[in-house]
């Protein structure tokens, strides 16, 4: 057994021991942090510090006698890797034989004593005096069949069973309502109150707490007080008098800032309550200049800190003006006596008042009357149950989310010149290991570090978009594989590499016709080595998918779970498939993975379903094969959605590459495209030669103009 494993066991014993103290029969431990991101600090990473598992996606389930790890298909080999060896049992996510953790927790805990007619009324959680918030009664269709009654919860509770426990602050609302509808029927309890991953862990690296700026309209196209009138304009249209806003890149798009507080993607850690008259940001000490309050005392997130300020201080403000509790006065007094930053000085500008971090606890539960929107998947479960039963729920998803999937003019432009330095930065990489592997040692983690400093040398440049992918040989048939300490292969010359890259860009001159700025996610597969027939024919198929969707044409209205098809439709005819979606939402300076839509045919969220595909989205065509022990093969452009022509039939649409970059020629399998396919490629390539050249050197484009060339 490795040091790993044996880390694993003694982690999950010293959790056990807190569990039994606290009368907790299971334990959740996802992983999020207070907002949802998909990627998180150090400071959230409890799932990885427990498991070992480093996924960016999965939930552990501790029980006093087993424990499970629930994830995806993009990191099942990876998951059996990091498992191996200790009682962590993979649980895999969409199998048929895989129960919902819902569904294991019920099997699990609940006894043959505790039927179903147990009240469906669980023991509450809510603190002492707190009564659940009214429900909106008449939600968007895609949220019908999650609206089961809150008002049951709190009243009497079943008899005592078991309890199912996890720190309220990192669960979703949308997830611990599901876990309460399931559980409380069997008489099995629910508590949010307590960090336990947070009580065993004596080294936990701090809070995040990177300096804030404001972006200039030059890049952003549309200044911060127009977006703030459009949201509040869909306010009115629902009824909602307040806005709970959770999201970090929704609030970063909003109020035109970015942060540092989450590794790769220019976030910071802040919420926001919105209504009609006023604007609050409530944000930590020192991101943009704030002196220290009694809710924002150097421990952030602690849960005596966030208990002591959303218990006393919500009572404390309760029957307050909403506007008033929202507006710094949170938590004894408003946010004075700091020299006030440049940037807090632009948000005081735009109208957006400021407040302590960890006082969004204690203005939430001090609403009183309100109607208040929000969104159950973004929200946390802690921050959720704060709110009074006297307020209105109205869930939704955020306006922020679909207004900022659909990119400005100013937007696209500096997109556009962002794509053509990142591809200008990749093909001098793809020529680069074409002509030094098997000449010069070589491995995953040192071709990642080569590629790096060629994005740095582009203007622009300041970070990675995520975790760079540089998987050899049979790594890459790990989709979400990323070298590191232990695991990085030497590439030689034979079969195939693929690195799944991007960058973040942001070109500070405010005067320049055509700055760069916006968030890059490309894909490449290239043969560096002799290959079989069989990953030619894979590699070809895959290409074929790529080009195929990104020439597709489709009329307004239609979503991305028809436009898969064009994608898979090549490998279905051979039996062939891959268990990820095609595409998803790119953010502009911010996540490279953005809601709302996506490119995929199964596992689909009900937004996803019936979210069409609209001019100004970017969406990525990432289609992919992949052989355990073998080989994988994925290739990536990003597209933007444009209008096309306009029929009888109506408004047609298509798209635009944004992502320039030769396909390797030499994996091709031609015999395998039709007319069409050849077609495809050829003008793609032409348009690759077009763009990039003029930005080289004479060699540079000798070698460009060769892996690009008609066939």
């Amino acid at each position: 057994m490795d040091d790993r494993a044996n880390l694993t066991k003694a982690r999950l014993a010293a959790l056990r021991v807190l569990m039994k103290e606290a009368g907790m029969d299971a334990y959740i431990i996802p992983t999020a942090d207070f907002h949802q991101s998909e990627y998180v600090g150090d400071y959230f990473k409890c799932r990885a510090f427990v498991s070992g598992f480093t996924g960016s996606a999965g939930n552990l389930v501790v029980t006093m006698d087993e424990s499970g790890l629930w994830t995806d298909s993009r990191y099942f080999i990876q998951a059996e890797k990091e498992l191996a060896g200790s009682e962590v049992a993979l649980r895999r996510t969409g199998e048929p034989d895989t129960p919902t953790i819902e569904a294991y927790l019920a099997g699990k805990l609940s006894s043959g004593a505790m039927a179903a007619e147990s009240s469906a009324a669980g023991v509450s959680h809510i603190p002492e005096g707190e009564k659940p918030a009214r429900i909106d009664t008449t939600p968007e269709p895609s949220m019908a069949k999650d609206m089961a009654s809150e008002e049951t919860i709190a009243k009497a509770p079943a008899p005592s069973c078991a309890t199912v426990g996890f720190d309220g602050r990192v669960v979703s609302a949308h997830f611990g309502r599901q876990l309460r509808e399931k559980l409380s029927k069997l008489g099995i309890r629910i508590d949010n109150s307590r960090d336990l991953v947070g009580e065993i862990w004596p080294d936990r690296p701090a809070l995040p707490c990177g300096p804030v700026k404001a972006l200039h309209l030059g890049i952003t196209g549309c200044s911060a007080q127009e977006k703030l009138s459009r949201v509040r304009a869909k306010m009115k249209d629902v009824g909602a008098t307040v806005h709970l806003i959770t999201a970090l890149d929704d609030i970063m798009w909003l109020l035109n800032i970015r942060g540092g507080d989450v590794a790769y993607n220019p976030v910071a850690l802040c919420y926001m309550l919105l209504t009609h008259e006023r604007a609050t940001l409530f944000i930590q000490e020192g991101a943009v200049g704030l002196p220290a309050g009694p809710c924002a005392d150097g421990v952030a997130g602690t849960r005596a800190n966030v208990d002591s300020c959303s218990k006393a201080d919500a009572a404390a403000g309760a029957g307050k003006d909403v506007t008033d509790r929202a507006g710094g006065h949170i938590a004894g007094g408003p946010i004075t006596g700091s020299p006030i930053s440049g940037t807090l000085a632009y948000l005081r500008g735009i109208g957006v008042d400021t407040a302590p971090y960890d006082g969004i606890y204690a203005a939430v539960g001090a609403l009183r009357g309100e109607s208040v929107l929000l969104e159950r998947a973004a929200v946390s479960d802690r921050l959720h149950c704060l709110i009074d039963g006297s307020c209105h729920i109205v869930d939704t998803m955020n306006p922020t989310t679909r207004m900022k999937a659909v990119k400005n003019p100013t937007e696209v432009r500096c997109l556009k010149e962002a794509h053509v330095r990142d591809g200008v930065a990749l093909t001098r990489f793809l020529r680069w290991i074409k002509e030094h592997v098997g000449k010069e040692p070589m491995t995953e983690l040192s071709v990642s570090a080569k590629l790096e400093s060629l994005r740095r040398e582009q203007a622009g440049f300041f970070m990675p978009s995520f975790p760079t992918i540089s998987a050899y040989g049979a790594n890459a048939a790990m989709a979400h594989y990323s070298p590191g300490p232990g695991q990085n292969a030497d590439i030689g010359p034979m079969g195939f590499y693929l690195v799944d890259s991007g960058g973040q860009y942001e070109e500070t001159g405010v005067t320049i016709d055509a700055p760069a700025a916006g968030t890059t996610d490309v894909t490449r597969t290239v043969t560096v080595g002799e290959i079989s027939d069989v990953m030619r024919t894979h590699f070809t198929l895959v290409a074929i998918g790529m080009l195929r969707l990104a020439n597709a044409r489709f009329p307004m209205g239609v979503s991305g779970f028809t436009v898969d098809y064009a994608a898979r439709d090549a490998m279905w005819q051979m039996g062939l498939d891959y268990g990820h979606g095609t595409g998803h939402g790119v953010g502009y300076l911010l996540n490279v993975h953005e809601r709302p839509q996506s490119f995929r045919c199964t596992s689909l969220t009900e937004h996803a379903f019936f979210q069409p595909i609209l001019p100004g989205m970017v969406t990525s065509d990432e289609p992919g094969l992949y052989v355990e022990g073998s080989h994988g093969i994925r290739l990536e452009n990003l597209l933007l959605c444009v209008e096309r022509e306009k029929t009888p039939f109506g408004q047609f649409l298509g798209f635009e590459y944004l992502t320039f970059a030769p396909l390797d020629l030499d994996a091709l399998d031609l015999s395998l495209m039709d007319a069409r396919d050849i077609r495809y490629l050829n003008a793609y390539h032409k348009q690759v030669y077009d763009t990039l050249s003029p930005r080289m050197d004479a060699e540079e484009r000798e070698w460009l103009a060769h892996a690009t060339r008609a066939v």
